[in-house]
């Protein structure tokens, strides 16, 4: 086996990491995105309406919640968790192909890395050669390099974006529907 088949693995592995917090962090925001919605539709309201209790007292530890409240974050998890779950399904069809990736942020270690991964069960002068020069320069590949700055940043500021506007709804207490008495069932 060659040295640069294990710096190959090991860039899997951060790939795998990276992919981990852009998953969390679209989680939360999924999270938030759903809580929004549904404090906005009033749904959290209508909820607690059909439930008929307006507080939750937790006698364990002595803590009151508002029912709306608590039907508002139960159902945004359920949401959460159901739209994880399609993401997730999409998800495992994708195959990630670490040398690629590799050859997209460095074009020069493209052909090199792709024929030295290819032939790695050789063991000639030829192979032992490029095997050599590809370790080389895989010493110099800036694991940051893969990081999506983009990404994380545009899902940090939605994140705070909505946080702000699920404050203001909770100060303005607005809704769209105020009670289960407004809302019109079939």
């Amino acid at each position: 086996m060659y040295a640069f088949t294990e710096g190959i693995s090991e860039l899997g592995n951060l790939f795998k990491k990276f992919n981990r917090y852009y998953v969390l962090l679209d989680s939360v925001l999924i999270f938030m995105a759903a809580y929004t919605g549904i404090i906005f539709s009033g749904i959290d309201r209508i909820c607690a309406g059909r439930i008929g209790i307006d507080v939750i007292t937790f006698s364990d530890i002595g803590k009151e919640i508002a029912a709306s409240a608590l039907c508002g974050i139960v159902l945004a998890v359920m949401t959460t968790i159901a739209v994880l779950a399609i993401l997730v399904v999409r998800a495992r069809g994708r195959y990630m192909d670490v040398c690629a990736e590799i050859g997209t942020a460095y074009s020069e270690l493209d052909e090199p890395l792709k024929t030295a991964h290819d032939n790695c069960e050789i063991e000639n002068v030829v192979m032992e050669d490029l095997a050599e020069d590809v370790t080389k320069e895989m010493d110099n590949i800036a694991y940051s390099s893969f990081l999506d700055r983009k990404r994380i940043f545009s899902r940090i500021v939605a994140i705070i974006l909505m946080a702000l506007f699920i404050v203001s709804l909770a100060v303005t207490n607005f809704s769209v529907v105020e009670s289960v008495d407004a809302a019109n069932f079939p």
